[in-house]
């Protein structure tokens, strides 16, 4: 094992863009209305006037996806399951922006720009925090949040594994949604607060 570094712009840049992301999908679904959260993907808060927040809000998770692969980029060892997960964090990314763009009620090639990128960009945000969590296990110093970022990976692959049939079939399309990104987000949140409480602590040290 490498000794530990950190990449503190990186995780900072991806804190911020988790914040944010988190303060419009409250904003979009409690105040400003127009679907029910509970039924409906956050996508379709891309449609009419409140189209320009939502897809601030998707570049703002687009960002925090980029900026954490840069992050754990410089924080893994180098391996196949670090290798695979920046990659697929990375293409994830992408897809995210492209989904923003792409309103999923604007016209046919609108809709299905937004319907591919959307599933691209899903998979691959599991797949990544999946294979990440794997290095992320034999390399992060702190086994309190490495613990935790592993509690918040296998939630969330219960939740679509397990979980996805029935809230489906029980209309809570919406709910499933927002669950599994609670649980990405809290990932990605965990490993980034704990990389720069690490380097707060080495700094004191």
């Amino acid at each position: 094992m490498r000794a530990f570094r950190k990449s503190p712009a990186a995780s900072r840049i991806a804190l911020v863009s988790i914040g944010y992301f988190i303060v419009c999908v409250v904003i979009l679904d409690l105040f400003l209305g127009g679907l029910d959260p509970l039924s409906q993907e956050m996508s379709y808060h891309l449609d009419g006037e409140r189209r320009l927040l939502a897809t601030s809000c998707f570049f703002a998770l687009a960002v925090s996806l980029g900026a954490t692969a840069v992050a754990l980029r410089r924080t893994l060892d180098p391996s196949l399951a670090t290798n695979l997960g920046l990659v697929f964090l990375a293409l994830a990314s992408i897809g995210v922006v492209v989904a923003g763009l792409s309103p999923p009620e604007g016209g046919p090639p609108s809709s299905r720009i937004h319907d591919v990128s959307s599933d691209v960009a899903l998979p691959s945000i599991l797949l990544g925090v999946t294979a990440l969590t794997v290095s992320l296990r034999r390399t992060w110093p702190a086994e309190g949040p490495r613990a935790a970022a592993t509690v918040l990976c296998v939630a969330s692959l219960v939740i679509v594994f397990v979980g996805r049939g029935f809230m489906m079939d029980a209309g809570f399309s919406g709910l499933l949604q927002r669950s599994i990104f609670l649980c990405w987000l809290g990932w990605m949140w965990l490993v980034n607060w704990s990389s720069l409480a690490l380097d707060r602590t080495d700094g004191a040290a």
